[in-house]
């Protein structure tokens, strides 16, 4: 891993309490939708 280094972008929920709704309105309020996924594999693919 030392000498081939791999570009990372970490997907997760921060540091807040969670609420409960609907799994829809929840991935989307977190920033876990398919849409967020595929967008930090591009960031990480940029830099």
């Amino acid at each position: 891993m030392r000498r081939y280094p791999v570009r990372q972008e970490f997907v997760g929920i921060q540091d807040t309490f969670g609420e409960s709704g609907s799994s829809a309105d929840l991935l989307k309020k977190y920033g876990l939708t398919a849409a967020d996924i595929v967008a930090a594999a591009h960031k990480a693919r940029e830099t």
